[in-house]
């Protein structure tokens, strides 16, 4: 029997990731820091790029912490959207 993981349940763990790390996470992030592998997410939502919209993070900047409206994904993560 096959449990299927939630929406919340791995954006929760993509939006933690983000937060420690100051960023939008990356594959090798999200292998290393969370309990999921980001095909899990690829299969899930379609694409890695897709999850961390969902999430409210940018899709992989190049650098910086950027949420696109961390307010939103704050909100999201906390179970309020």
């Amino acid at each position: 029997m096959s449990r299927r993981l939630s929406d919340q349940t791995l954006l929760c763990a993509l939006l933690d990731l983000s937060f420690k790390l100051r960023r939008t996470p990356r594959e090798p992030d999200i292998n290393a820091g969370t309990p999921y592998h980001h095909t899990t997410y690829i299969r899930h939502f379609g694409s890695l790029r897709e999850a961390q919209r969902r999430a409210g993070l940018a899709p992989n900047p190049i650098g910086n912490f950027s949420h696109l409206d961390s307010k939103r994904a704050v909100s999201a993560h906390r179970g309020n959207a």
